[in-house]
């Protein structure tokens, strides 16, 4: 049954349809319950526990982004839809007890609308993140353009730091934010460079000063003549350099998306690799990790092989050389590997695949660095979760934990896995 869904594979900000990020919503329990029965796969050696099922309510709907854990040892996470108040929630969870407690609830309005990323926790436990709609500027077809804020997970105080004002600084924040040097780096998925009154712009990379509330655009895509990228939805990452790395889901020399490097002092621009959808991948909507001074990452489509489902890859950072290091096949492998990887036991690299498996509803899989070898950690069956998202959030050495769009109760789900 699952396997007869298709979701739309566009980038998640223009011209996304909402409904397909929770499309297993309207299914029963019953239907759920019945496909569990028939969910054996293969390669399914891991310990997998679903920690919570969302019910659609006051605790939230569709939790996309990666889960953060603080240094009290709970998960926090976002729901994109529904709360309280109906315009997501930050949450908190404690994995040990299945214990939810709901910190924000969004309005929809001035304080945001749609958390889809995750958020980051400071040394002090002060939780920030960004919506993608919503804040004190209108933008065309959407609810707000965007926000960041900080959110005192003590007190449930939320502060905006910045509303997107669209144009040059950017709309629809998308990934997490990066805290780095006491700054948070970020990127949006529309705004900057605009070629003309209907062109929305191509996102940008931005700098927000928690202190101050100051925001700077450090890059806009697709500058005239220069094809460094567009639409980028994923999180920064750190390098070895002290640059930041990241990766545009479209745009570049092949239209099929890019991965750059950028220096937060002198705002340096370096465009990697431009990816070729059917020589090494679509779409590399995931932040990167450097692993003994490579980059990994994903394409969520195309790929070397006929299937064309996805990839995950290693790039050379010096020379932008890039090595396949594996290529989906759909079923069972999955289909539309987002969010990318982390570096995990057995020294593999962990991942999830939104679609496909044995059930259509997604898989978690393992990839060696060294030998491209495959293998599938979870088939999930839709009464354990549907639609895995995110990067994988890894607890010390041997837990992973991850998030569902759908699935449990119809509504999403807090898993881990133990590989």
């Amino acid at each position: 049954m699952f396997g007869s869904f298709v979701l739309n594979a566009t980038p998640r900000g223009r011209g996304r349809d909402r409904t397909s990020m929770a499309w297993m919503r309207g299914l029963s329990l019953a239907a759920l319950a019945a496909l569990a029965l028939g969910a054996a796969g293969p390669g399914r050696a891991a310990t997998f526990k679903t920690l919570y099922s969302f019910s659609g309510g006051a605790d939230g709907d569709t939790p996309y982004g990666q889960l953060a854990m603080g240094k009290d040892g709970l998960l926090y996470g976002t729901t994109s839809f529904a709360g309280a108040r109906g315009g997501g929630t930050v949450f908190r969870l404690d994995p040990a007890t299945g214990v939810l407690t709901t910190l924000y609830s969004f309005t929809g309005g001035a304080d945001g609308f749609l958390p889809v990323a995750g958020v980051v926790i400071d040394a002090k436990g002060m939780v920030y993140g960004t919506t993608e709609e919503g804040g004190a500027f209108a933008c065309p077809d959407r609810s707000g353009c965007g926000t960041a804020y900080k959110l005192d997970p003590s007190t449930h105080v939320l502060t905006t730091l910045a509303s997107f004002p669209g144009g040059a600084s950017g709309s629809q924040p998308a990934g997490a934010l990066l805290l780095y040097g006491g700054l948070l780096y970020g990127t949006t998925q529309l705004g900057g460079y605009s070629s003309g009154p209907n062109d929305l712009g191509s996102g940008t990379l931005f700098r927000l000063d928690p202190k101050t509330k100051a925001l700077t655009t450090l890059h806009e895509f697709s500058l005239p003549g220069v094809a460094d990228g567009a639409q980028p939805e994923s999180s920064l990452t750190v390098g070895p350099d002290g640059r930041l790395y990241g990766s545009a889901s479209e745009g570049g020399p092949h239209n099929a998306g890019t991965v750059y490097a950028i220096d937060p002092v002198s705002e340096a621009f370096s465009l990697l690799h431009g990816f070729d959808y059917h020589v090494d991948g679509y779409g590399p909507d995931c932040r990167v990790m450097f692993l003994k001074g490579q980059i990994i990452g994903t394409t969520r489509a195309g790929g070397p092989t006929q299937a064309g489902d996805g990839t995950v890859f290693s790039l050379d950072p010096n020379s932008g050389a890039l090595t396949t290091l594996y290529a989906i096949a759909g079923t069972p492998d999955g289909l539309f590997p987002l969010g990318g990887v982390v570096h995990g036991p057995k020294g593999l690299v962990y991942g999830v695949a939104q679609q496909g498996g044995g059930s259509g509803a997604g898989t978690v899989f393992a990839v060696s660095p060294k030998t491209g070898k495959f293998t599938l950690k979870h088939d999930f069956n839709g009464a354990d979760g549907a639609e895995p998202s995110g990067e994988l959030l890894l607890d010390g050495t041997t837990i992973l934990y991850g998030v569902t769009q759908s699935g449990g109760r119809g509504h999403g789900t807090v898993y881990e896995i133990i590989p």
